[in-house]
């Protein structure tokens, strides 16, 4: 995924919504509503901190251990490592 860290935060908090929204209808969707809901919140705070960075997301480790959605997983991952490490 290409774009600022901002951009990303912004579209994977979309893909969250769209996941959420899948659940809602039974249809099939990444991760559990939990966790997507925690992943949302997560996300939320790690926008609100992009320029301080003082905020360390939590959800990278609930994650990794998931079954399946190996695509949306890594993407998750792959954000809170470039959040962290301060790429933009």
């Amino acid at each position: 995924m290409t774009g600022s860290i901002q951009e990303r935060i912004d579209a994977a908090i979309t893909r969250v919504d769209s996941a959420l929204g899948a659940h809602q209808m039974r249809a099939n969707a990444p991760l559990s509503p939990k966790l997507l809901t925690k992943l949302k919140a997560e996300l939320i705070a790690m926008r609100g901190a992009v320029e301080r960075r003082d905020h360390v997301p939590a959800y990278p480790r609930a994650l990794i251990d998931w079954p399946g959605d190996e695509q949306f997983v890594q993407e998750m991952v792959s954000l809170a490592y470039d959040y962290k490490r301060g790429i933009n």
